[in-house]
């Protein structure tokens, strides 16, 4: 499934009316993997394993490096030629940070990724969460989005 950015940003504000900061830069069309891509891209991930070290290593650090991890995932797959050259479209995995996480009023940054089926799920690839889950506005409070 793909989505322009414009419903991009209409499912996030949806989802969490107050969210204030939507970035998503150069891009027109998201790429939506289904939901057990996204697992995949988890269990497969190095970021997990990294140590968590406060202010050097902590959550926007995971978040960002997941990030990029499967972005750059993505480019070695369409310089291989196993995505196709005509496909080149980024997939909708984001940059999140927010107040309120499974229902635990906290600061933290994560990747908010919207998946084939239309919802949003919320990845947290730090050692001690290393999970995914389907958001909610109630036990989840996103106040900025970025795509970089």
């Amino acid at each position: 499934m793909e989505l322009t950015s414009r419903q991009v940003r209409k499912k996030f504000k949806k989802m969490w009316p107050d969210l204030e900061y939507i970035w998503l830069f150069d891009r027109k069309i998201w790429l939506c993997l289904p939901l057990e891509e996204l697992k995949k891209a988890l269990a497969a991930s190095k970021i997990p394993k990294m140590q968590w070290i406060d202010e050097f290593n902590d959550c926007d650090d995971f978040a960002l490096q997941f990030l990029a991890e499967t972005r750059r995932k993505q480019y070695f797959a369409y310089k291989a030629g196993t995505i196709a050259r005509d496909s080149r479209i980024p997939i909708a995995m984001f940059l999140g940070f927010g107040n309120k996480f499974r229902g635990i009023n906290i600061l933290h940054m994560l990747n908010p990724a919207i998946a084939d089926d239309g919802e949003i799920y919320l990845i947290d690839s730090t050692p001690s969460a290393n999970r995914i889950w389907k958001a909610d506005n109630y036990n989840n409070n996103v106040l900025y989005i970025s795509s970089v």
